[in-house]
């Protein structure tokens, strides 16, 4: 049996959700503003994604994409028609779509990067925090004298300093490093993810948008001091899932405002690594134009994706009316 090749780092079928009646889906590439369309299943894919040897190795294996469609997206698609049919989930439907919520926020390229990037920042200050130690620095060196004597040159403790406190020192990590992250954190997340509270967004004028990175977390500062953790997660053009810290109750719809719509297709443009998807062409249009608008702010509220920072997107009360979801 062939394996597959393309990697979806985003679900085919959850794509699905925007598309017309032949398949296809509106694609905007936010590095030149082009929107297209196209079918849903051409979409976030990378080669051998998933996969931790070279695709000319002959014990190139595919557990992990495996394991992501059988055991994560699979039960997930129903329990997202129940949402998206406004109806509520059980106790293990809900801890299960948790899950897969938690498994596509680290399994993006946007997590590999900030996976690696964060492994490079503690690896460095761990490295110059040697580096300083003078005495520590010439027990190793000591000790590991065999392994450089291959070596033309070895730099001195005082340029490997410098190189260092320059950002002259670059390091790289293989893609089993941001694989076993995401299979580390992932089900800690959902965890989390099950036990807070749960409002189902509903729009009927707009449309929910979504991206290559479709779910998004933001801090939002207290009034009462500290921050407040939102997940937003669209569902379809009509439905996004939000996930915050509150203490968890009964879950929740609540018709979402044109205004409350635009901040949360706000949210995820700005968390996009490149591409926003949709069922209008209008909708990703304007989408492009906020994006270019606020593009100087973009890494800045990325940050405030994992750091607790304030997120620079204006918070008002998103509620207009609850009611509780029929079972």
């Amino acid at each position: 049996m062939s394996e597959p090749k393309k990697h979806h780092y985003v679900q085919r079928a959850y794509l699905h959700r925007w598309s017309d009646v032949s398949g296809n889906i509106y694609i905007c590439d936010l590095s030149n503003g082009n929107i297209h369309k196209g079918p849903a299943k051409s979409a976030a894919w990378e080669k051998y994604y998933y996969c931790l040897q070279d695709p000319s190795h002959p014990e190139y294996r595919f557990e992990i994409e495996e394991f992501l469609g059988k055991d994560i997206e699979g039960p997930a698609g129903p329990l997202i028609d129940k949402l998206d049919a406004e109806r509520g989930l059980s106790s293990e439907e809900k801890a299960h779509l948790a899950l897969y919520i938690a498994f596509q926020k680290t399994r993006v390229p946007f997590f590999e990067k900030f996976s690696n990037e964060l492994a490079e920042k503690m690896d460095k200050e761990r490295l110059l925090n040697t580096l300083n130690d003078k005495a520590l620095f010439e027990r190793i060196m000591s000790e590991n004298a065999e392994k450089y004597k291959a070596w033309k040159r070895i730099p001195s403790r005082e340029e490997m300093i410098k190189a260092l406190e320059e950002d002259r020192v670059q390091m790289k990590y293989p893609r089993g490093h941001s694989l076993k992250t995401m299979l580390q954190l992932s089900g800690p997340l959902s965890d989390l993810y099950a036990q807070w509270r749960w409002i189902l967004l509903e729009t009927k004028a707009s449309n929910f948008i979504t991206s290559d990175n479709p779910a998004v977390t933001i801090s939002l500062a207290r009034k009462e001091g500290g921050t407040l953790g939102e997940t937003t997660f669209p569902l379809s053009p009509k439905h996004c899932l939000l996930i915050d810290q509150e203490s968890q109750g009964k879950l929740l719809i609540t018709e979402e405002s044109s205004e409350g719509v635009k901040e949360i297709n706000r949210r995820t443009l700005l968390h996009a690594t490149r591409y926003l998807f949709g069922s209008s062409k209008e909708t990703l249009e304007e989408c492009y134009k906020e994006y270019t608008r606020l593009k100087s702010l973009s890494s800045e509220i990325k940050s405030a994706h994992f750091n607790g920072g304030k997120s620079l997107v204006p918070k008002e009360k998103l509620f207009i009316k609850r009611k509780l979801l029929k079972k």
